[in-house]
């Protein structure tokens, strides 16, 4: 998906969006919820197969029953950094 962002012609012609400007039109409406921000580039989010929500699910709990307390085990929930705010499907 975000490989078309590596092409010259196309990544030159996007504006890059920050992560606070990324917020703001989300707040606003603007910007769907099923989106995500990559790198400075907002992108649709994809569906899920029922596998892959199972699969997921499976993961959860596998890594909850077996990861040290002092670690977090998240479930796509958003993850800031300096260009993009994935969220991922599990982070540790």
């Amino acid at each position: 998906m975000i490989q078309i962002l590596e092409k010259q012609a196309v990544r030159s012609q996007a504006m890059p969006v920050s992560v606070a400007q990324y917020h703001r039109l989300c707040e606003t409406g603007i910007v769907s919820q099923r989106t995500e921000l990559l790198r400075g580039v907002i992108l649709e989010k994809m569906t899920k197969s029922p596998l892959h929500v199972y699969l997921v699910r499976w993961l959860l709990n596998w890594l909850a029953s077996g990861v040290p307390a002092e670690f977090d085990v998240r479930q796509e929930q958003p993850l800031t950094l300096v260009d993009s705010e994935p969220e991922p499907d599990l982070a540790v």
